[in-house]
């Protein structure tokens, strides 16, 4: 679509155009010598003379592509900040599609207009890439991800680690579904190993991605649960860091899909999320940058 600025100066130059045709009508008709070969060639010099600069401006305007990124739930408020600083740097627009990196991997085998995919992990990259819908050159890991215990400030609860649920009962607890949220499986791996399954399990309630699951603690409805670090930036709930040794960090994998028509914008956000200004938001976010920022 052509901006206002573009169609404006078209119209200035239709004007002209017109003008400036009539004028050479008239004066090659008061030149009878002029033979009418000679005069057709002056008319299409002065078209393409004036139609040029128009040109330009419709190819300029054309080119200004908007990306749409689909990026894992717990990429939200990172990727939107780094959305808006590759925009301000770049000129070229950013939409983003956030949810459940298991549901993002179906809709680009459904054929979701997609150019980039960011996930939260490496398989459903691998996966996709497999598959065809990937351009290969494109994978990288971009950053890994830590998680914590979230709880609820008016819930009640007096927790201090998680083995402390071990002596608490809790009603509710809230993890993203494991299924289809690589960070809900990790909270699953984090459960089972610090001996709370069996305990947790029949209380567990799955949010279809982590922004669900953190939605219920903040909403009071749930008291706890645990949630990425990449979403709890300034926030009013209480955070209780879980032992590393339970759980390996997150993997961020990230690819452009190979059907988009926009893989050269595509290419420069990439190159964007891997400099130094790229890294440094995503470490705070509480991410853990691939390269120091």
């Amino acid at each position: 679509m052509l901006s206002l600025g573009a169609i404006d100066m078209i119209r200035r130059k239709q004007k002209s155009l017109s003008a400036i045709t009539q004028r050479l009508e008239v004066s090659l008709s008061r030149r009878a010598k002029i033979s009418s070969s000679v005069a057709r060639y002056w008319l299409v010099f002065v078209l393409l003379f004036l139609w040029a600069p128009m040109l330009v401006a419709c190819q300029t305007a054309s080119e200004r592509q908007e990306l749409t990124i689909a990026a894992a739930a717990s990429l939200n408020t990172t990727f939107s900040e780094i959305g808006d600083a590759f925009t301000k740097e770049s000129g070229i627009p950013v939409t983003f599609s956030f949810a459940a990196t298991g549901t993002l991997s179906e809709q680009i085998r459904n054929g979701a207009p997609f150019d980039i995919f960011a996930a939260a992990d490496t398989a459903h990259i691998t996966n996709l890439f497999v598959e065809g819908y990937i351009i290969p050159e494109s994978r990288a890991v971009f950053a890994h991800g830590l998680v914590s215990l979230v709880i609820a400030p008016d819930s009640g609860l007096q927790l201090k680690s998680l083995n402390d649920l071990k002596n608490i009962a809790v009603e509710r607890f809230t993890i993203a579904n494991p299924k289809i949220a690589p960070y809900g499986a990790a909270a699953q791996t984090i459960v089972e190993n610090a001996g709370l399954w069996t305990q947790i399990e029949e209380h567990l309630v799955f949010g279809e991605s982590v922004r669900q699951s953190l939605q219920y603690i903040d909403s009071g409805e749930i008291p706890a649960g645990i949630i990425p670090n990449s979403l709890l930036l300034d926030s009013p709930l209480i955070i209780i860091p879980i032992d590393s040794a339970l759980y390996d960090p997150v993997e961020h994998g990230i690819g452009i899909i190979a059907d988009s028509h926009h893989t050269a914008e595509a290419e420069q956000f990439l190159n964007f999320l891997f400099s130094p200004q790229g890294q440094a938001i995503l470490a705070n976010h509480g991410l853990i940058p691939v390269a120091d920022p």
